[in-house]
């Protein structure tokens, strides 16, 4: 008697399932090398400028600091009224709160300066007290292009204004300044010196300030423009 074995499948062969061709799994390969390369390209961009990015971010901070530093102090601004000036004058006594600025006040077109009185006063190194500050904003020389924004801040004193290596820097890398101002007519002067007969013993109505300051990716600017709460008016000859 002849044996048989009978073998049963239990399983089943799907003939429409296919896998992938050798050419569907390159192209898939090729498709994923673009991707990584161009998000790695990203990271690689933003990496090797973060350095920049930071750079901006600190000047902006900066610049921003210090133009309102000089907002605050010149909305503070003291003035010596109209009535009490004339009668000063009269008596051939000099001006305690004058208003100057622009390069003449430095001596140098490359080193522009402002001074001006303020009840903005700001207590450094142990000086306490309250009043009317003198205050002057001037540049110091550091490098060929650049240079820094000091600020004088002192009570009133009959001593003539002298810069001090203990003023407190406002504004580092500085590579231009600039002040305008502005009479109560609208016209523009580079300069103002309040006790001379040139501005007819006013003060400016305005200020205008322009900043630059240069960083590692170039130059920035900062500007404004100042509208003094007080203002002493020509005084006619």
């Amino acid at each position: 008697m002849n044996k048989h074995i009978i073998l049963v499948h239990t399983g089943f062969y799907d003939h429409n399932k296919k896998g992938f061709t050798l050419l569907e799994i390159l192209l898939a390969i090729f498709i994923f090398s673009i991707l990584v390369t161009s998000v790695f390209g990203s990271f690689n961009f933003i990496l090797k400028n973060v350095n920049g990015l930071k750079d901006i971010m600190e000047i902006h901070d900066m610049g921003s600091r210090c133009i309102q530093r000089m907002v605050l102090d010149l909305e503070s601004i003291h003035v010596t009224p109209q009535t009490i000036y004339e009668t000063h004058k009269s008596r051939d006594i000099s001006d305690p709160h004058p208003v100057k600025g622009g390069p003449r006040i430095s001596g140098s077109y490359s080193n522009p300066a402002l001074m001006f009185s303020s009840h903005a006063h700001l207590p450094f190194y142990g000086h306490g007290g309250t009043g009317v500050a003198e205050i002057v904003y001037y540049m110091e020389k550091t490098t060929y292009n650049a240079g820094r924004l000091k600020r004088s801040d002192r009570l009133f004193s009959d001593t003539a204004f002298e810069p001090s290596k203990t003023d407190p820097v406002v504004c580092d890398s500085v590579a231009s300044l600039t002040f305008s101002f502005f009479d109560c007519e609208g016209n523009k002067s580079d300069y103002w010196d309040s006790n001379s007969g040139e501005f007819s013993f006013s003060t400016p109505s305005a200020i205008g300030i322009y900043l630059e300051i240069e960083g590692k990716s170039g130059i920035y600017p900062f500007k404004t423009l100042v509208s003094l709460p007080v203002v002493r008016n020509k005084i006619e000859k």
